[in-house]
């Protein structure tokens, strides 16, 4: 019996010395849990058990200046605070934690390492403050729950592949100032519906959106020069492309293995090919666009490629294409694997008729058929933004959209606009003021007050999961702000 007893009691102590490790598995960090360097001010290491992880301004009187590389790499940290006397995230100081959902970082920040936050993979939404000036190669690739991310135009150096395998990013709102859009920028990003390229880009770099499968229209700005290879490759839900005059050369792969894309018209100068290929890999600007119908040439473009050219290799549903008498070198090559119901329509001894008599393809000197290369409406499976006077604004509760109108948190909005608020718990009443306005709103309350002064409100103040949500048009109007609605970009924009 004795020795039942002390069985028990020892099956008990492991019980409760169990029930005492789970309950302590997210303990409080403590500064000795984290390695650091004095010498440069740099966490160097994380060796707690905390998931949750505060980083403190100083250490033993040192200034903490940055998070050293592969830092935290692999841990199972869940959130991690940055403190504000933080300027640098060094390479992979984060990569792989594959348990980390909320970062914030300090508006210090100038720069975010290669591969920092790479394969994050319960990362939601990042946060890049309107300071950082450099993001590294991979900075966030393979953060598979990304859905949404902000390049600020704070951004003057952005590295390759920088969302490369964000399966789950539908936004990414682009403002860095860098003119060429990076190689492999949103590669593999298979949720992403539509990407505003700014206008000040010149150059859409390699393999930017490959496999971005649920992308579906392009519009390309005046200042672009050029599209590089594999650009858009494998880009099945685009239905119609238009490359403007304004570009020079479209690359290597460009659009090849767009299998949704029906029409195409086409006013850049020549195709070309990636550096370094070899004199066979050139063009196959459309290779393997098997639903492609009809395409339009216009009279900027000269050449069709070059060498074995092979343009619209494998196009095999393409039955027009119309080809000015300013295409002056055409490839015998251009239409291989194509329609044996492809007809050319050319002109009366243009290179376009001396190449279909050469290779016995049908050729008409009348018009092509008519067709729609209009671009359908993208339907956007993204989150309201919201930017003030160029700066995107980040809310803990998403924009909501009722009866037409945009409801935003209240002390986010009111504080961007640059008043101070104050929040009546026992009637539900909000009072902004800024300079010589005063703002009076109640929940539930369709009517507004601008000192004193009744405004009738479309849609009233809400509350939604623990938040104050307030109409955005009518708050910003109110302080005398500019509200514009940017349907393109799923935007409201407000200046002042």
């Amino acid at each position: 019996m004795k020795k039942r007893i002390i069985s028990l009691g020892a099956a008990l102590a492991l019980l409760l010395g169990c029930l005492y490790f789970c309950l302590d598995t997210n303990s409080v960090m403590a500064a000795s849990d984290l390695k650091f360097d004095t010498t440069t001010g740099y966490i160097t290491g994380y060796n707690g058990s905390a998931l949750d992880v505060v980083i403190p301004s100083d250490i033993a009187g040192y200034t903490v200046r940055g998070i050293a590389e592969n830092c935290f790499k692999g841990t199972k940290i869940t959130s991690v605070q940055i403190p504000a006397t933080v300027t640098e995230i060094q390479k992979e100081a984060f990569a792989n934690c594959t348990a980390l959902q909320t970062v914030t970082m300090p508006n210090q920040l100038t720069t975010i390492g290669e591969r920092a936050f790479s394969g994050c993979s319960a990362l939601k939404k990042i946060e890049v403050p309107y300071s950082v000036t450099s993001i590294g190669n991979e900075a966030f690739a393979k953060c598979t729950s990304l859905k949404k991310a902000v390049i600020p135009y704070s951004v003057t150096s952005i590295g390759e592949s920088v969302f490369s395998g964000c399966t789950s990013l539908v936004s990414v709102a682009y403002q860095a100032t860098d003119p060429v859009l990076p190689k492999s920028f949103c590669s593999g990003c298979i949720s992403l519906s539509y990407f505003n390229i700014p206008s000040h880009i010149t150059e859409i770099g390699q393999s930017a959106f490959e496999g971005c499968t649920s992308l579906q229209s392009i519009s390309i700005p005046s200042k672009v020069a050029t599209i590089a290879a594999y650009a858009y490759k494998n880009c099945t839900g685009l239905k119609n492309i238009y490359i403007p005059d304004t570009v020079s050369s479209v690359g290597y792969q460009t659009f090849a293995g767009c299998t949704g894309l029906k029409t195409a018209i086409l006013d850049n100068e020549h195709f070309g090919r990636i550096s370094g290929a070899c004199e066979e890999e050139r063009s196959e600007t459309f290779l393997d666009c098997t639903n492609l119908t009809d395409v339009k040439i216009l009279n900027n473009m000269t050449s069709l490629g070059s060498g074995s050219g092979k343009i619209f290799k494998g196009c095999k549903a393409l039955l027009n294409i119309t080809i000015p008498a300013n295409v002056v070198t055409i490839p015998n090559e251009t239409f291989e694997g194509c329609s044996p119901n492809l007809t050319i329509y050319c002109q009366q001894g243009s290179a376009a008729q001396t190449m279909a008599l050469a290779v016995g393809i049908k050729h008409s000197l009348n018009p092509a058929p008519a067709f729609d290369n209009t671009a359908a409406p993208a339907i956007i499976a993204k989150d309201i933004d919201v930017s003030v006077n160029d700066m995107y604004l980040y809310f803990d509760q998403e924009p909501v959209a009722q009866n037409g109108r945009t409801l935003v948190p209240l002390r986010a909005i009111f504080e961007a606009l640059g008043a101070t608020v104050n929040w009546d718990g026992n009637t539900q009443t909000i009072t902004a003021v800024k300079d010589d306005t005063t703002v009076t709103l109640q929940i539930g309350s369709d009517t507004m007050y601008k000192n004193g002064q009744p405004v009738k409100l479309d849609v009233p103040a809400t509350a939604q999961n623990g938040r104050t949500l307030v109409p955005v048009r009518a708050i910003s109007e109110a302080f005398n702000c500019k509200v514009e609605w940017n349907p393109g970009l799923y935007t409201v924009i407000i200046t002042f």
